[in-house]
Formats: C-alpha cells, sequence, structure tokens
C-alpha cells in the first residue's frame, strides 16, 4: 500500500502543477482590460522590443509568454512596420493574430493646394508635427537643392502643390527635398525649348506662373491672363497685378486699400510702379498655372493682343484688347 500511497501523491502533486501551470499560461494569455491604444511598429523592431512595448502599454501581462505566442502562431516571421490599434480587450493570441497582419501605414498625408504662399505650406506641414515652424522655415532657404533657385531667398514658387505621403522619421531637410523633387518632374525637355522661345529663364517661368495663379479664378482664364501678362512684358508694360502687391506687403488679397496708400508702396513688388517680374515668385504655382505660360492665349480671335482683364463683382472675367473697353467693362461689372 505505501507505493500505491506514493504514486496517488506524486500523480496528485502533478495535477497540482498542471493546474498551477495552466492558470498561470490563463492569466497571462487573458485580455488585461487596458484601454485601447495604438502600437506604433517600427522598420527592424524585433518580437522582444514589441513585446516589451506591449508591456509597458498594459496590453499583455508578460513580454517574454507573448513571444513565445508570436512565435507559435508566426507573429514573429509575418509582423511588418505600421500602427496597430489594439484593445486591452483582446486576449494575448489574439494581439499576436492582429500583428501577423498588416498594420495601417506609417505615413502622413499632408495636401499643398496649388497657389499657397511658402508661409502657409509651413504652417500646414508644421500643424502634422512632423517638424518645427523653425525646422521648415530654415530648410525651405535651402536653394541650392534645385539649379534654378541658387541665389533666391527661400523656395518659394518651387514647393510644388500635390499630396504628399511623409513618414514620422522625415526631417524638415527630406520634406523640403521631396517638393522640389516633385517640381522638377515639371521642367522637362519640351518646356524647357518653349521657354527659351519666349526668352524666359526657370525662375522667370515660376514667378510669372505665380502670378497667374494668384490672379486667375479658375485653370480656364490661365492661358488669357498669362497672355496679358506676356504681352505687357513684351511692351514694356507694368503687369499692374494686386495679389503682387499683396504679397510684398505680408497681406492677402482682401487686405489691400488704396486708402491705407498699398498701392502706392515702394515695395519691389508693387508692379503698377515697377515694371517687369517680381523679385521672386508669390506662391507655389501647380501644372496648370506653370503650362499656362508656355501655351499662352495672347491674342483675341481677330489677332488683336490682349492687354488687360478683370474679374467682375459676380466672377465675370472680362479681357480686352484696349484700356477704352477696359474701362467700360470696369464700369459695367466691378462698380
Amino acid at each position: 500500500m505505501k507505493p500505491l500511497r506514493i504514486l496517488l501523491g506524486f500523480f496528485g502533486l502533478l495535477l497540482v502543477l498542471c493546474l498551477v501551470v495552466g492558470a498561470g499560461v490563463l492569466y497571462v494569455v487573458l485580455p488585461t482590460n487596458a484601454k485601447k491604444q495604438t502600437l506604433e511598429v517600427k522598420q527592424g523592431m524585433s518580437i522582444g522590443s514589441i513585446a516589451t512595448s506591449l508591456e509597458r502599454q498594459g496590453l499583455i501581462r508578460n513580454a517574454t509568454a507573448f513571444r513565445l505566442i508570436a512565435q507559435y502562431v508566426g507573429t514573429d516571421r509575418r509582423i511588418r512596420e505600421g500602427y496597430y490599434d489594439l484593445s486591452g480587450q483582446q486576449n494575448a493570441l489574439e494581439i499576436a493574430r492582429v500583428l501577423g497582419k498588416p498594420g495601417r501605414p506609417r505615413q502622413i498625408t499632408v495636401a499643398i493646394p496649388e497657389g499657397w504662399r511658402l508661409s502657409e505650406i509651413v504652417a500646414r506641414v508644421a500643424a502634422t508635427n512632423l517638424t518645427s515652424n523653425a525646422e521648415l522655415e530654415t530648410a525651405f532657404r535651402q536653394t541650392n537643392l534645385l539649379p534654378y533657385s541658387k541665389g533666391a531667398p527661400s523656395l518659394e514658387g518651387f514647393l510644388f502643390p500635390a499630396t504628399y505621403q511623409f513618414r514620422p522619421e522625415d526631417t524638415a531637410q527630406s520634406i523640403a527635398r521631396a517638393m522640389t523633387a516633385r517640381f522638377l518632374r515639371e521642367v522637362t525637355p519640351n518646356r524647357l525649348a518653349v521657354l527659351e522661345k519666349l526668352k524666359l529663364s526657370v525662375y522667370q517661368w515660376v514667378t510669372l506662373a505665380s502670378i497667374v495663379q494668384a490672379e486667375a479664378g479658375n485653370a480656364g482664364e490661365m492661358p488669357v491672363i498669362a497672355g496679358v501678362f506676356l504681352n505687357r512684358l513684351e511692351l514694356g508694360m507694368p503687369l499692374q497685378s494686386d495679389p503682387t502687391i499683396a504679397y510684398g506687403l505680408g497681406k492677402r488679397l482682401p487686405q489691400l486699400s488704396r486708402k491705407a496708400g498699398d498701392f502706392e508702396s515702394d515695395s519691389p513688388f508693387n508692379t503698377y510702379k515697377v515694371r517687369g517680374l517680381t523679385p521672386t515668385p508669390i506662391a507655389n504655382p501647380g501644372s496648370q498655372a506653370l503650362e499656362s505660360v508656355l501655351n499662352a492665349q495672347r491674342t483675341n480671335n481677330k489677332g488683336v493682343q490682349w492687354l488687360y482683364f478683370l474679374h467682375g463683382k459676380k466672377g465675370e472675367f472680362k479681357p480686352n484688347t484696349n484700356f477704352a473697353d477696359h474701362q467700360r467693362d470696369n464700369a459695367k461689372f466691378r462698380f
């Protein structure tokens, strides 16, 4: 009977150990009831460091146990960088399986509208917390990023309007490189050949396109507006563009005031007083504005040059070939 008692004792102890181990396993696997959180998995992170992050966030109870679970289900071989939305209502096995599927991309989408000024772009990008205003302003003064902007005070005009996908690791410098690289795609051999015929440098092209962008109510108006300005430049007439004055004074177009003397300012951007193009672009033009300069509509259907245009109170666009007709349309549509 004694050997039987020993055997029964052994099996009893084994059962207790199994129950203890089972309870321990169950404890580390069960949900922690922590709040919903997002786990960021960076490129190259090991399953060990991921498990440590999960334990620190309270989503699992034991990093070592989770690493073994992840290895068991194969998550350690499949996990990729991304954002993973997890909850303490999920058990460790469920979390491991979620991490074995693709997460949300580690990207920050930033849309830059056509015609925005450099200062507006700085504010929008900085609002994503990718980098600071000061760092962006410094990066956007790196004019050596482009062969066409060397010597300019900033990259104004060359921060191409588009929707960008930035990564959390991106710096102000890499953002500047991405935006200027996108601009370079607009500079094709065919376009350079047209610019040579127009006797415009790339910098002058971008400057004029930025003025066209600021003046146009829509893309359909751009070729005629570009034609007006090209004709005026050719004839030595001042451009007389209100947006250039606004830019030079650091104002928005609706803030311009004749009573305040804005149109009499000595700013080099006052194209009522200074002939030729502005010293720099006044915004960052898009493809349509750039293209409008290269394919400008310079004459009416009778072959007479466009020299004037206006926008009426109701949005009417009225180009004219002579000052008398321009004055007539001013009286009719603007006052």
